[in-house]
Order: structure tokens, then C-alpha cells, then sequence
């Protein structure tokens, strides 16, 4: 038979006195699944620790306290019962903005087994200096740049070529609302000048891609004159079909969709909250709830735990660990 799980309180302590450095363990227990939230999305991670965090009823979780303001998350790993998962948590002073985490690569999260000193030895190996230099990062662009850097508003401009997609598929302008300085680069571009339309109007025989460059190109090389660009739909013919008013999404598939996510965390929900949902393996101890992370009539957690079933049903004399 599998051993049962190490305590996670009891990890979390013994890994804390493990670590370099001063530090300290504080264990979490949530009574719903909701309660895991707030900690999770600390997590600074972007692979299985997060979403093992936020997709798995864990229960409870731990986080380790360090030198320098340094946290680590601290949870098992649902399905392994010998093995936890660590991770980093942003940091949350009053000086560190969304901002500045831009283009900062992750120090992500490892598996560590329940060996507190190989678990100890693995962190301080692959995670803390990933961390640090990660947080270094952080803290420099904090300093150098604390406010975000927001776009500035275009400047003013006196005249304004607006181009326009027709219902029809052609796009263009009106001859008469191209100021005279503008009407040389569109024909450069490959406007050609429709009199019987009164209009610029760019083939379609360029396609898609030939017409989105050459707007590009356009309004490029008009803004270097000081004229500015606008492109815009025609006026339809018809009035459009609106949404019904009160409609909260855009379409049947979108409603369709979060009716399915809904149904999926009131069924986690109700399992959590009555303890009749959550199945356990009878091999491994893997718990998960019926219905929602496997199929309502699975017994075992994964095929492993059913072939080795089978093998001690074959031969129950004979003692197989693997």
C-alpha cells in the first residue's frame, strides 16, 4: 500500500529551517475553494503551480517567509502524493506597480519531493536566484520608471485625409475632401482616380495584404507632410441588427461557454461544501471531484493506479511497490 501524505504544516517548517538564510513557515487552511484565491494569484508563475493552484480543491497551502521580503508558495501536488510544489510570490510593497513587471521574465515554480533537505537543496538551486534576479528587475524599474508610461495624445492637424471602406468592399476617399498636398502620395500608393465615382479609390486586384501595406505606407508618408489619416466604414444602408437590450454577451457560443464554467464551480462547490463529490484513488490516495476534473464514474486517478490494481488482483501474493 502507498504511504499516506507527508503533513504539509510539517514540511513547510522543517523546509524553512532548511533554507539560507532566516526563515519562517505559515499555514493555511481554507474551508471553501474560493478561499485559495487571493494567495494564488500572487503566484509568480505562468506554468503547473498556478494552474494547480487555481484548478485544484487543494484545502490548504503554506507560504515560506525569507530574508529581503522574499515569500515562496508552498502546496501539494494533487495526484503525487510524495511531492510538493514551490513557487514564488510577486511583490506586494506599495512601490511595485503592474508596469513593472513588463517584459520581466517569471522565476516560475518547481516540484520538490518530501524530502525537506533534497527540497531545500533544489530551491536554493533553481528557484531563489531565478527570484532574486527576478525581483532585481522589478525593484530597477520601479526606480526608473514609477509612473506608467502612457501614450501622448496626437498633435493637431490642419488637414485630414479620411479613407473609407464601402459596403461593396472598395476603399478610398471622395476627390473633393483630399486636400491637393495629399493627392500625389495616393497616387504613388496606388490610388487610382475613378472620375465617374468622383473618388480615390485602391484596386482590389492588390488583396488584402497589398492594401493593408500601402495604407500603412500612406498614412506614413502623410503624416511626415503634417496631415493626419482616418479610416472609417461607410454609412450602412440598412440599419445594422442590434443586440436585444440588457444582452450580456455577444453571442450563444460565449453564453454557452460560461454557463459551462459556472456549472463546473458550483458542482466543485457543492462537492467541497458536502463531502459527498470528492472521490479518493484506492491506490495512490489522489483525491479530485466526480464529475468535474474526471469522468463521474472514474475509480482511479490515472492509468498507473488501474494497471497496478490489476496487477494485485492477478498476483496478490507477490508484493509490487512500482
Amino acid at each position: 500500500m502507498p504511504s499516506a501524505r507527508t503533513n504539509l504544516d510539517v514540511f513547510a517548517a522543517d523546509l524553512a529551517d532548511r533554507l539560507p538564510g532566516a526563515w519562517t513557515s505559515e499555514y493555511h487552511r481554507h474551508l471553501t475553494y474560493p478561499d485559495q484565491f487571493p494567495l494564488a494569484e500572487q503566484i509568480w508563475d505562468t506554468g503547473h503551480v498556478s494552474h494547480i493552484a487555481t484548478e485544484f480543491v487543494l484545502g490548504h497551502d503554506a507560504v515560506l517567509h525569507g530574508p529581503d521580503q522574499q515569500h515562496l508558495y508552498l502546496a501539494d501536488r494533487p495526484r503525487y502524493p510524495h511531492q510538493f510544489v514551490v513557487a514564488p510570490l510577486e511583490p506586494d510593497d506599495a512601490a511595485t506597480k503592474p508596469h513593472h513587471f513588463d517584459e520581466v521574465e517569471e522565476p516560475h515554480g518547481i516540484v520538490v519531493p518530501n524530502d525537506a533537505a533534497r527540497a531545500a537543496a533544489l530551491i536554493t538551486r533553481r528557484v531563489l536566484p531565478r527570484y532574486r534576479q527576478a525581483r532585481e528587475t522589478v525593484r530597477r524599474n520601479a526606480a526608473e520608471q514609477p509612473k506608467p508610461p502612457h501614450r501622448q495624445a496626437p498633435p493637431q492637424v490642419a488637414q485630414v485625409v479620411t479613407l473609407t471602406w464601402y459596403d461593396d468592399g472598395a476603399l478610398g476617399a471622395p476627390y473633393g475632401s483630399v486636400p491637393e498636398q495629399a493627392r500625389m502620395t495616393l497616387y504613388a500608393h496606388g490610388f487610382q482616380d475613378h472620375p465617374h465615382q468622383s473618388a480615390f479609390l485602391l484596386p482590389d486586384a492588390y488583396g488584402e495584404h497589398g492594401r493593408a501595406l500601402r495604407i500603412q505606407a500612406v498614412a506614413r508618408r502623410l503624416a511626415e507632410q503634417g496631415i493626419g489619416v482616418n479610416l472609417r466604414h461607410a454609412a450602412p444602408t440598412t440599419a445594422p441588427c442590434c443586440r436585444p437590450r440588457g444582452a450580456v454577451f455577444c453571442s450563444s457560443a460565449c453564453r454557452s461557454r460560461q454557463w459551462r464554467k459556472e456549472r463546473r464551480l458550483r458542482k466543485r462547490l457543492a462537492a467541497v461544501r458536502d463531502e459527498t463529490g470528492v472521490v479518493e484513488c484506492p491506490e495512490c490516495g489522489a483525491r479530485w471531484v466526480a464529475g468535474v476534473d474526471r469522468r463521474s464514474d472514474a475509480r482511479f486517478c490515472s492509468r498507473r493506479c488501474v494497471v497496478r490494481a490489476w496487477r494485485k488482483r492477478k498476483d496478490p501474493f507477490v508484493d509490487r511497490s512500482q
